[in-house]
């Protein structure tokens, strides 16, 4: 629903932002053939994951040197997380037609697998020439933690007294009371995880190689990123990345890290589609790809074909996820006291026996006397 929701709008803003460009285009420009228009179609996968993106390259204005362009694009995997990044840039010739330079900025909003909600600004700088490439992009998201994972236990604790009385004496019946107290405490704990978006930065440079000339474009890259993590130690490593690029439109790469943890990857490798798109063409009832056909041929030995090129930066708002943490806020304790009383025989009084009357002896007769 999210991905249809962000689709809409990304039509929607294409076809707002250059319908002035659209009124007055000029198919048979050479600037228009040079830096035209495009869609990205993008697929990346592992042994683990898979990913996809869809990226449009609007010039908003242009000459023969420079190129001012809004570039919307929309990604997805198969974890069920989604973003949309929403910028803009600018890109121009210099030093004789024999450098690029370019700078853009970015808002950019993830929905984590969780269905949590995390926005970002980002920021890049480039420099592109026909032999070395460099790029470094910044990126600062919102501060907020949202909470991914929580689980309760309860304790059980109980202690048991007991209490004896003086003992009593019922008739002959020797008597005690015993009482026996119970104390039972409950102790309710909450642990939670939660999971926040990385401030941090990555770059690269790179050199095309003498390679295969006749068939392809082939660059390789060499990086490093480096990610503020709030839940502990900083996230950051080396990355390397290489790319062979088919005519305009079709292009094979891979990508490697050396952070799994940030990446969730050792590595992606997959494949992009770039078509010309031409909102003109579209709005006038032409066909809107017109100059596909041409961009599967060899690249123009042209730089400011290069304009036009895709913004190369992190397609993720990163995120990282904390350890199970007791919240002390959230904890309850109660005690709750039962009592009883048992009277315990502990004796018996017994009266002494009755003793027979005692007989008197026989009264003696006084001796006869003779």
């Amino acid at each position: 629903m999210k991905i249809r929701r962000i689709a809409l709008s990304l039509t929607l803003a294409m076809i707002t932002l250059t319908a002035r460009a659209a009124l007055t285009e000029d198919t048979s420009s050479e600037t228009d053939a040079d830096i035209p228009g495009g869609i990205t179609l993008g697929i990346h996968a592992n042994d683990m994951r898979a990913r996809g993106l869809a990226d449009a390259m609007i010039p908003i204005w242009q000459n023969e040197d420079t190129l001012i362009f809004f570039n919307p694009r929309v990604s997805f995997n198969d974890a069920g997380e989604e973003e949309l990044n929403i910028g803009m840039g600018w890109r121009g010739l210099f030093a004789d037609d024999t450098l690029i330079l370019g700078a853009n900025a970015f808002y950019d909003t993830r929905w984590s697998s969780y269905n949590n909600r995390f926005d970002q600004v980002g920021a890049g700088l480039e420099l592109l020439s026909s032999w070395f490439d460099a790029r470094v992009n910044y990126y600062y998201p919102d501060d907020k933690q949202e909470l991914i994972e929580e689980i309760q236990t309860v304790e059980e604790e109980t202690t048991t007294a007991v209490y004896t009385r003086t003992p009593y004496l019922d008739g002959s019946t020797i008597l005690q009371d015993r009482l026996t107290v119970m104390d039972t405490t409950t102790t309710t704990r909450w642990w939670e995880m939660y999971e926040t978006a990385l401030e941090g930065f990555d770059a690269e440079i790179g050199a095309r190689l003498p390679v295969l000339t006749n068939f392809a474009t082939t660059r390789i890259f060499i990086g490093y990123q480096s990610f503020d993590n709030p839940f502990g130690g900083d996230l950051e490593g080396l990355k390397g990345r290489a790319e062979m690029r088919f005519g305009e439109s079709l292009l094979l790469d891979v990508e490697v890290f050396e952070n799994e943890e940030l990446n969730e990857a050792k590595f992606f490798a997959g494949v992009r589609l770039r078509l010309p798109f031409s909102i003109g063409n579209l709005v006038s009832g032409e066909n809107p790809f017109e100059k596909a056909s041409q961009h599967f041929r060899p690249r123009s030995s042209s730089l400011a074909s290069r304009l036009g090129e895709m913004v190369i930066r992190d397609m993720n708002v990163r995120l990282t996820g904390s350890r199970s943490a007791e919240n002390p806020n959230r904890g309850t304790q109660t005690t709750t006291q039962t009592s009883s009383t048992e009277i315990l025989t502990i004796g018996e009084i017994i009266p002494p026996a009755e003793q027979p009357p005692e007989e008197e002896p026989p009264e003696e007769e006084p001796p006869i006397k003779d």
